[in-house]
């Protein structure tokens, strides 16, 4: 059933939808009800920055409304940055936590700091908010963990940001009801940087805004960085942009129009994603389906596409270095590598050829400068809903949907290293696979995956940790009290450390609030 080929064989993230506020579970009517966006009204003063906070080399994010984009009239208000004793040589984002989606630009899915080992407990259980329904939810640079949730009439915060003892320093309406489909991204200072379907700006450290600027329209699903400072904002709907870190000036904005000859009708529209890219310097590398302008239908034609950010100062162009063909959609975020063949983007898809045969894979691409060469592809039954983990001993790892395995592949070759039974772990009366992001933690020889689990209905729900190198279990707890897909988490698993310093893993739930687990 899975197969890994070679480039000489001739070869060439979704998450099951669930739909935001009374449009729970119904697909469709998800992308009517992101068209009844109602942002709070918001009064700022304006005024320049001067705090200079340069990115750090690397990747990431994407998202929009299912028509194509619309004019939008385009503003930066600045306000006063307030950063005490920051230098300015701080990174954007953190570098332990999982400070953004996937942790950081390389899609890694590495926090980059120590997990609970021995059995947990929840350290507290916010129900004062909703959740952040498929989402990754969190981001944490260690001291603290902001995420991004899902409003409702009775609970109007869309960020809210954390301690490992689960106060809040802090909380924000500014983000509209697309708030859960974008991960924040949180500097070690605390300032954070966030985004939804309308505008992306950037937060000081005790919450007052530093920027906000509005977007050329799409859902962006988590901001990321580039290697000179700027913002990338890739969406599904929209065009990808780009902005300035410090100041929130947009510089540049890229719609991937495109016609494409569907069984000898030529259809006209935009690729776009509905997945976190993954950048290395200022090369963006983004897992795009066609969205036809004339009925705004997702068909099945994908690219991985590799642009490049050139900049002067505050101007800069988004231009398009290559792209690699395959059949969309894609369920998960491209994962890159630097191996031994090269730059290599792993990210999954429907099929081989484009508009052809349903024949999910995960392929692995490497960047040959002016195009993207095959290095290998590994068949699945079914297409992935989570992107790939990288494993720090070597390899990634992947699942397939409804099966209990975690699966972990050589990066240089597709061939399986390593394959771990989930529900033989849990060791429960009822099967549990695989269903989120999959974190990974501890050091480089004993890496730990903290990875959430449901039975096939999501009657019940385990967080569990897994020592990678000895292929056991170290904990598991049932957190989804009963309710089922709300009570499940789909997201990502940063770590906030406490005063004493333990790990504490902080994450939020589809609509049962945000939960914090320690030893």
């Amino acid at each position: 059933m899975k197969q890994a080929y070679s480039s000489h064989d001739g070869l060439m993230h979704s998450h099951r939808l669930r739909s935001f506020g009374v449009c729970r579970r119904q697909a469709v009517v998800v992308l009517m009800c992101l068209l009844l966006t109602v942002l709070l009204p918001v009064t700022i003063t304006a005024r320049s920055s001067s705090i200079l906070v340069p990115a750090r080399a690397g990747c990431a994010t994407a998202h929009c409304d299912p028509v194509m984009p619309h004019d939008v009239s385009h503003f930066t208000v600045l306000l006063p940055v307030v950063i005490a004793g920051q230098s300015v040589s701080a990174l954007f984002p953190a570098q332990t936590g999982c400070a953004m989606a996937h942790c950081d630009p390389m899609m890694s899915d590495n926090a980059n700091t120590a997990a609970p080992l021995t059995q947990v407990h929840a350290y507290w259980h916010d129900t004062t908010v909703t959740g952040s329904n498929i989402g990754l939810g969190c981001s944490s640079n260690s001291s603290i963990a902001v995420c991004t949730l899902l409003p409702n009439s009775t609970a109007t915060t869309t960020l809210k940001a954390y301690t490992a003892s689960g106060s809040s320093p802090w909380s924000s309406t500014l983000l509209n009801n697309t708030a859960p489909y974008s991960a924040p991204m949180v500097n070690a200072d605390g300032s954070v940087i966030a985004a939804d379907s309308e505008k992306v700006f950037r937060l000081n450290p005790d919450g007052s805004p530093a920027w906000i600027t509005n977007t050329p329209g799409g859902i962006p699903i988590s901001p990321t960085t580039t290697g000179d400072n700027s913002i990338i904002l890739a969406t599904l709907g929209g065009p990808v942009s780009a902005y300035d870190a410090n100041t929130g000036v947009m510089l540049a904005s890229l719609a991937i129009n495109a016609s494409i000859n569907d069984n000898g009708v030529v259809k006209t529209g935009i690729f776009d994603t509905a997945n976190t890219p993954t950048i290395q310097g200022n090369r963006i590398y983004i897992s795009t389906q066609f969205h036809e302008t004339a009925t705004g239908a997702i068909l099945p034609y994908g690219r991985l596409y590799a642009l490049d950010l050139m900049r002067t100062g505050e101007t800069a162009q988004l231009s398009i270095a290559w792209f690699y063909e395959f059949q969309a959609p894609s369920g998960a975020s491209p994962l890159l590598i630097q191996t031994d063949n090269g730059t290599t983007i792993y990210f999954d898809g429907n099929g081989v050829i484009p508009g052809g045969s349903v024949d999910p894979h995960t392929f692995a691409v490497v960047d040959k400068g002016d195009h993207g060469e095959l290095v290998w592809s590994y068949q699945m039954p079914t297409r992935a809903l989570a992107g790939a983990a990288r494993d720090p001993r070597g390899g990634l790892w992947i699942f397939v949907p409804q099966e209990p395995y975690l699966i972990r592949l050589d990066q240089t070759t597709g061939t399986e290293l390593q394959q771990l039974d989930v529900g033989a772990l849990i060791n429960e009366s009822v099967v549990y696979w695989p269903s989120s992001a999959m974190s990974i933690s501890g050091t480089a020889t004993q890496p730990v995956m903290i990875v959430s689990t449901r039975t096939a209905t999501a009657t019940s729900s385990y967080l569990i940790a897994i020592d990678l190198s000895a292929g056991t279990l170290l904990w598991k707890f049932r957190y989804d009290e009963g309710k089922g897909f709300d009570g499940h988490s789909y997201g990502q698993f940063p770590i906030v450390t406490s005063a004493t310093g333990q790990p504490v893993v902080v994450f939020t739930t589809s609509d049962n609030g945000t939960w914090a687990f320690g030893q």
